[in-house]
């Protein structure tokens, strides 16, 4: 799903500040008659349906706005803050700006600049919008039409493709139970970690226990010597993602399992499965350093 997703394919945009991803306004397709654009976004609506209908957790970027459209919602100004905080910061400076010298100020027309292909196309928020200058009396309706745009006219098309294979799975009357927040996490999890409860939900196999000194030293590396990102990176590696389920690890089981190698080999994560191979390393030193390479160099796919 992060493959699909990547800004590289130019079917969504990544914002820098937030590290949001949105419909991109220049995706034209992949080169073939199956993956149009239509097809290509209905299949990752129907994948993020899949996560909600089997409790998987994906690797989504996608801001609050998804979700409150999801839910027949209307973004406004507080979603464009949260996607692309620069813009609405500025935005929001235009709001708040009372004095008569607005439009001097500002320079703005009813118009937006985008980069196609790396040419700026200028796109005109309603009709005649490079003509209508934006002063203190249609400031508001500038800032509506900006973020109209952003949220509606933007992506019309593959947002529709895209709420049709989310629905295809996950629609229905249930579905409006949720408000945005709620289904936000549904699909992309909780970024809070309760890093005992992982401890408490781990099983052992073959000659590990709780109390074996292998496993004694990894968990002390892993809640007291990694830092909060090491711990994120640790939970990508293990689960395919850096957040849990909603309700927590209650519903996930991790194990960890010996194998036979030693002191020079690396853990290695079976995602699918939730399941550590972890050496029987001679002492808590090297199964740190061994353990910080393995969360540095290796991805997982998914959070099952």
């Amino acid at each position: 799903m992060r493959d699909l997703l990547n800004p590289v394919y130019g079917m969504f945009r990544c914002y820098s500040e937030s590290r949001m991803l949105w419909f991109s306004e220049s995706f034209v397709g992949l080169p073939t008659d199956f993956f149009s654009p239509e097809n290509v976004f209905l299949m990752v609506g129907i994948l993020c349906g899949l996560a909600i209908y089997n409790s998987i957790i994906v690797d989504l970027s996608f801001p609050l706005a998804m979700f409150r459209k999801l839910l027949g919602e209307t973004p406004g100004l507080d979603d464009l803050k949260e996607l692309d905080p620069i813009v609405g910061r500025s935005l929001q400076q235009l709001l708040d700006y009372d004095n008569a010298d607005l439009a001097d100020v500002f320079c703005l027309n009813f118009t937006v600049t985008i980069d196609y292909f790396g040419v700026n196309k200028i796109i005109p928020l309603m009709e005649d919008g490079e003509n209508m200058i934006v002063t203190q009396e249609n400031k508001s309706l500038y800032v509506e039409k900006y973020v109209e745009y952003v949220f509606q006219k933007s992506c019309e098309t593959p947002y529709k493709a895209f709420e049709k294979g989310f629905l295809q799975v996950c629609g229905g009357y249930s579905l409006k139970l949720f408000q945005p927040s709620e289904l936000q996490s549904l699909v992309v999890g909780s970024e809070v970690v309760n890093w005992d409860e992982l401890r408490q939900n781990t099983t052992y196999q073959g000659v590990y226990w709780d109390r074996h000194q292998v496993i004694i030293w990894f968990w002390d590396v892993l809640l007291y010597d990694f830092t909060i990102e090491e711990k994120k990176k640790f939970l990508r590696f293990l689960t395919g993602c850096d957040r849990v389920p909603i309700v927590g690890f209650s519903g996930v089981k991790i194990t960890i399992q010996p194998n036979n190698s030693g002191d020079d080999f690396l853990p290695v994560a079976h995602t699918c499965a939730n399941l550590l191979d972890l050496p029987q390393y001679s002492c808590k030193e090297i199964l740190a350093k061994k353990l910080s390479l393995a969360i540095q160099q290796t991805e997982g796919f998914g959070l099952v």
